[in-house]
């Protein structure tokens, strides 16, 4: 009894799910013109935004090789990028921005677990770039041999015009992907939220429960082109002389 209890209770949660899935496509047929409207704006939107010009960034590197252990040069290569070093750096450069966005501008990192640091600025300045990551390094050599009473620190290469290059800042089909996929889901919460907000009733079970009665019968949809075809057969049917109906 308890099998054929579960059994029962599974046909019925897979019929009611194909019920809800049939009900959902439906709301969207309806109204697909919308779905296809907005998809293809949000594509055209996302292919004119590929073709607009970004501006290009600008990275200038120099490296520098800090003599420590592997627990010093942690906190030792943190230090480039705090406040005490870089409000000085803006200092002598005279530059307009905050301590934080100068920041964000700059990236350590070590080469392959060595001694060797790199300090890289991006800009969209490649002149500007150079200064910043030559200032830096300066500053922070003068900064850490004060704060932290440590000097073994030495400049490897310097940045120059010859290390600064632009990076990749092509959009791509990535920009024309995501128009599309935002389009799509803006047609589809479009459709649904013009759905809820349609009181109209479309099926025996809206009718049950609107009216709180069963439903005893209903007529089928007669579509024009099969009433168009009985006719043309009942009046060829006459013609010929034929009996219509039993």
């Amino acid at each position: 009894m308890n099998r054929s209890g579960e059994t029962t209770g599974l046909n019925k949660s897979a019929t009611a799910k194909e019920i809800n899935l049939k009900h959902l496509l439906g709301v969207i047929r309806t109204r697909v013109w919308i779905l296809v409207l907005l998809t293809l704006l949000g594509t055209i939107l996302g292919g004119v935004y590929s073709r607009i010009p970004e501006e290009p960034l600008y990275t200038a590197s120099s490296r520098i090789v800090i003599k420590a252990s592997a627990e010093q040069l942690s906190t030792l290569q943190v230090m480039i990028r705090e406040p005490a070093i870089l409000d000085k750096v803006i200092d002598r450069l005279a530059l307009n921005r905050s301590t934080s966005m100068l920041k964000q501008q700059i990236s350590v990192e070590s080469v392959e677990n060595s001694l060797v640091s790199v300090i890289s600025v991006r800009d969209i300045d490649p002149q500007l770039a150079v200064q910043i990551a030559n200032t830096t390094v300066e500053t922070y050599l003068e900064e850490i041999a004060v704060v932290m009473d440590f000097t073994n620190v030495s400049v490897l290469t310097k940045a120059d015009a010859q290390t600064t290059y632009p990076p990749n800042s092509s959009r791509g089909f990535g920009s024309i992907l995501l128009g599309f996929l935002v389009g799509a889901i803006v047609g589809i919460g479009i459709i649904f939220f013009l759905d809820s907000l349609d009181e109209t009733l479309r099926s025996e079970r809206d009718v049950e429960q609107e009216l709180k009665l069963p439903v005893l019968g209903s007529v089928s949809r007669i579509k024009a082109k099969e009433t168009m075809r009985r006719k043309k057969k009942t009046l060829l049917q006459t013609a010929r002389g034929e009996t219509i109906g039993p």
